[in-house]
């Protein structure tokens, strides 16, 4: 996904429950592109050892939020009071805010088009982890924790004015 213009904003809403990216996505498909110009839930893609076998899976980055770009944030709002089940849009009070240009630069460098975290690969050479590809590439400082065993990456950052850790795959293949 490429950048988004200056024209909408990205906001990040909260669900009640679980498993409703179906019925939240046929939702806000029904609310129409004119007042929605994207909704997504950022995904991470990683490896899980199960039957003797690495197989690729895929998690929600976020479990329970999804994002929603638009320009008319003030309907959206009034709608998704309306919705089958209680959404919340972050913000202050009754004020949605939107995310600021380095939260939104970060997840468009992060997530491919799909809105995706792929795997990283790189290695750590005398302490220091070097990515050779994927989306942590040139990010090696925002990584806090390294599991290699379940290969898998801890990144600390800042949305909404909060500390939030992400989990994202990361395989090592060398250590020196």
């Amino acid at each position: 996904m490429m950048m988004q213009e200056n024209t909408a904003n990205w906001y990040a809403i909260r669900l009640e429950g679980q498993d409703q990216e179906c019925r939240i996505l046929d939702y806000c498909q029904a609310l129409g592109k004119d007042l929605l110009k994207d909704v997504f839930f950022p995904k991470i893609r990683y490896f899980k050892k199960y039957q003797g076998a690495w197989h690729e899976e895929e998690k929600l980055l976020f479990p329970k939020y999804f994002f929603v770009v638009t320009d008319q944030i003030d309907q959206v709002y009034k709608l998704f009071q309306k919705a089958p089940k209680p959404v919340e849009i972050l913000g202050t009070g009754d004020t949605p805010v939107e995310l600021s240009d380095d939260e939104i630069h970060l997840l468009d460098k992060l997530m491919n088009h799909r809105h995706e975290i792929e795997m990283s690969t790189g290695r750590i050479c005398d302490g220091r982890l070097e990515v050779s590809s994927g989306p942590l590439k040139g990010m090696e400082s925002m990584v806090r924790k390294i599991d290699r065993h379940k290969r898998m990456a801890v990144i600390r950052t800042q949305m909404l004015k909060r500390d939030v850790e992400m989990q994202v795959g990361l395989e090592v293949t060398e250590k020196s």
